[in-house]
């Protein structure tokens, strides 16, 4: 029962953080959610871009596109020259099937290869995808 409560918060929270909310001047315990501090929109249509100080919001008004692994390697190499170090890539179940679905010689679905001095095991629960990159590096 506990491990489900656990679950369940977990899930509201992160529904919590990730609305397209800025903060409130008038309410401090209304927060900037994730989305008001993303500045670097590179790869999405035609949208207002939050100032990245938590106090306005995208209007999200750009139009969805295909998945395709041109937008990822742009994406990837966008958060590495911000500074960042892309490492793993969360998607909805709908991206995942389209991620499962695109073709390239360099993308490893539902497979797990590791090389190590002293081999561990590796468990998967579920389905994991790898897409491997060496364009950023």
């Amino acid at each position: 029962m506990k491990v489900l409560k656990g679950i369940e918060q977990r899930r509201d929270i992160e529904k919590a953080l990730f609305k397209n909310e800025a903060r409130s001047a008038s309410d401090p315990r209304k927060a900037g959610k994730f989305l008001s501090w993303i500045t670097n929109t590179v790869v999405e249509g035609a949208t207002t871009t939050p100032t990245g100080d938590g106090t306005d919001v995208s209007d999200m008004a750009g139009t969805n596109a295909a998945l395709s692994l041109a937008k990822i390697d742009t994406a990837m190499k966008a958060a590495y020259d911000d500074g960042g170090q892309p490492d793993m890539l969360v998607v909805s179940p709908a991206n995942k099937v389209a991620f499962s679905d695109l073709s390239s010689g360099s993308a490893v679905t539902n497979q797990l290869h590791m090389t190590a001095n002293a081999p561990t095991d590796a468990i998967i629960i579920g389905s994991v995808s790898m897409y491997l990159t060496d364009q950023i590096h």
